[in-house]
């Protein structure tokens, strides 16, 4: 018993380490699309569309549920999904501004179902190696 709790204690020691990774890896994404556009007008774009994905995003309690259930899928999901702005708010903009708006706004949204994912994933992960070590001492007992 006590090689199935350590096996199982390493593999969340890995899962964690490995989401820890996976959350640090799109923070330094590159923004070299920035540069087409012009800087102040770019950045009230981009703020704009940052509060919208916030607005639309705000209940993102299904991918940290996602996370708690499937743990390192649950974040896979949230990551390789494509958030894409409603159209209304693209209709009658110029090209630049449209996609300017539409990656904000995508790494935005995706970065808050990521991070309701992480949360989600660590806190399953917490609660299952929480029983883990409860079972296990009480079987040794």
């Amino acid at each position: 018993m006590d090689f199935i709790r350590n096996r199982f204690i390493v593999v969340n020691l890995l899962m964690v380490a490995l989401m820890l990774n996976l959350v640090i890896l799109p923070i330094t994404m590159d923004f070299s699309f920035a540069q087409d556009a012009e800087t102040e007008n770019y950045e009230s774009i981009c703020q704009k569309a940052e509060q919208d994905a916030i607005e639309d995003e705000d209940n993102s309690a299904s991918f940290a549920f996602g996370g708690f259930m499937c743990g390192v899928f649950g974040y896979i999901f949230a990551a390789t999904s494509k958030p894409e702005p409603p159209v209304e708010r693209l209709v009658g903009k110029d090209e630049d501004y449209a996609h300017a708006y539409a990656t904000c706004y995508r790494q935005k949204a995706k970065s808050l179902r990521t991070k309701a994912a992480c949360i989600g994933w660590a806190v399953g992960s917490t609660v299952s190696m929480v029983y883990f070590m409860a079972t296990a001492e009480s079987e040794s007992n």
